[in-house]
C-alpha cells in the first residue's frame, strides 16, 4: 500500500455511516461509525511504466514453508 497510495489523493473518509449491531467496536445504542476508502491500485495512466509486483522465488517460498510447517498447518 505504501508504494501505491498517495494519502493526500487516495484516501477518503465517510463519517457517520450506518453500521449495525454486529460491529464490536460500537458502544451499545450507537448505529453509526466512520469508514476509510483507500485506493491502492496501480495508477491506470502508469500501467505500462509501473514496476512489476515483487514475488519471492519458488525456492525461498518452499524453504519458508518447510521452516514454518507446524505453524502453517490448518487446524
Amino acid at each position: 500500500m505504501s508504494t501505491r497510495c498517495d494519502p493526500a489523493e487516495d484516501i477518503d473518509f465517510i463519517r457517520r455511516h450506518w453500521s449495525g449491531p454486529l460491529d464490536p467496536r460500537l458502544p451499545k445504542g450507537v448505529t453509526w461509525n466512520s469508514r476509510a476508502i483507500i485506493d491502492a491500485c496501480r495508477p491506470y495512466d502508469m500501467l505500462k511504466d509501473f514496476p512489476p509486483v515483487v514475488k519471492s522465488s519458488d525456492e525461498l517460498r518452499e524453504k519458508v514453508r518447510r521452516k514454518f510447517e507446524d505453524q502453517l498447518k490448518q487446524r
